[in-house]
């Protein structure tokens, strides 16, 4: 694990003042914790076993009185819902290669994930969306692009239908976009953490993740943009 990978991605996603949460999941065992010190969150994630997760939307500030408040709690009583998120910031473009559940990716299925990534960003690139933040996910490809969006039920839709949209227009048989990560409490990748599906084998290895690219000036894009393409899809 990097913990400098891991400071700059919760700087990336977490403005000042903000609070995240990280979970941790290692086999049947989850541990959840919520921070606003984000240097503590990098210390403490970097020092984690498991798959380690972050929710990338912003969380209401109540949910930082939970008992796991700036530290990791196993197995707690809650965890971040859609009711807890304030607003969505982030949509995320989930790309990853077809393969049998539960080991991780090859490097050939890992580069048919970059393909269907690259299409998924040169349609929205056509429709006017602005610079993503680009990420290896380990087994897989995410685009993040800026938004702002209230937290409502006709967003979630709206969200949910982009997905399938560009699910119809750029997967493939090798690759395919995730369009159950709609929901406005995802968690994803923490990046600078290891992805580690299966056994560590030659072939399939764990490998960590990391954010590859930052657009040089992070632009907000519209929803009437999200909601056009959204609209694409047959109802």
């Amino acid at each position: 694990m990097s913990k400098t990978e891991i400071l700059k991605s919760l700087k990336m996603f977490v403005p000042s003042g903000n609070i995240v949460e990280i979970r941790a999941v290692n086999g049947k065992k989850t541990s959840s914790g919520y921070f606003q010190n984000i240097e503590k969150a990098a210390d403490t994630a970097s020092t984690l076993t498991g798959n380690i997760y972050f929710v990338f939307n912003k969380i209401k500030n109540s949910c930082y009185s939970r008992a796991q408040r700036e530290t990791m709690v196993q197995n707690p009583k809650e965890t971040t819902t859609d009711n807890d998120i304030e607003k969505r910031k982030w949509i995320l473009i989930d790309v990853d290669p077809k393969r049998p559940s539960g080991v991780s990716s090859s490097d050939e299925e890992k580069k048919e994930a970059m393909k269907v990534i690259g299409s998924c960003y040169s349609f929205l690139k056509r429709e006017d969306f602005a610079e993503p933040i680009l990420c290896d996910s380990g087994n897989g490809y995410h685009m993040l692009y800026r938004v702002e969006l209230e937290n409502t039920k006709e967003n979630a839709e709206a969200v949910k239908n982009f997905l399938k949209a560009l699910d119809m227009f750029c997967s493939n048989d090798k690759a395919e976009i995730d369009t159950a990560v709609f929901n406005a409490s995802r968690i994803t990748k923490l990046y600078g953490t290891k992805a580690m599906k299966g056994s560590n084998t030659p072939d399939r290895p764990h490998r960590e993740s990391k954010i590859i690219k930052i657009p040089g000036t992070l632009k907000i894009t519209q929803s009437e943009k999200i909601y056009k393409i959204a609209n694409m899809m047959p109802k």
